[in-house]
């Protein structure tokens, strides 16, 4: 009975590492993207991103678009991030689990149910500032739109 408890607890404990050590990564994931938006005083261009394994995009989506066009598009959300990161040090990244239990985080999210996702929630103070959906050790989505109660992913 003492081994399979003695058992149990490494099993759990390695678990737990693990699961440690993926929020911990996903979180300087987000911090190394946030800090070169901040960096650059959001004069970045997405295809920065995409070349340097920030961004997850499906081969699908790669091989069907203009990247003149994706570049266009981004730069204006690139913008809006970096005039959002203007809080003075105050910034928090929390998992959605955290966020529900220590902000009291209630929003409806919409997210993909085909892929294993991690939601993460950028905060100044009390307010949020993005939503991260991350797939494959890669920002899959930074971008949000509300639709009624719901929130949802933008994904390309």
């Amino acid at each position: 009975m003492k081994m399979k408890n003695t058992l149990v607890i490494a099993i759990f404990t390695v678990m737990s590492l693990s699961c440690t050590a993926q929020n911990g990564s996903n979180r300087k994931l987000i911090e190394s993207f946030i800090t070169k938006i901040d960096s650059t005083k959001g004069d970045i261009s997405i295809s920065f991103f995409r070349e340097n394994n920030f961004l997850y995009l499906s081969d699908e989506y790669e091989a069907s678009v203009d990247k003149t066009d994706v570049d266009s598009m981004y730069s204006i959300v690139i913008k809006r991030v970096y005039n959002s990161l203007q809080c003075e040090n105050d910034l928090e990244i929390l998992t959605l689990e955290e966020s529900q239990i220590e902000n009291g985080y209630s929003e409806i999210l919409h997210i993909p149910e085909d892929y294993d996702n991690e939601i993460y929630v950028l905060y100044c103070k009390e307010d949020i500032l993005l939503h991260f959906l991350i797939r494959n050790d890669k920002i899959f989505s930074f971008i949000t739109m509300r639709k009624g109660r719901t929130r949802i992913f933008m994904t390309f």
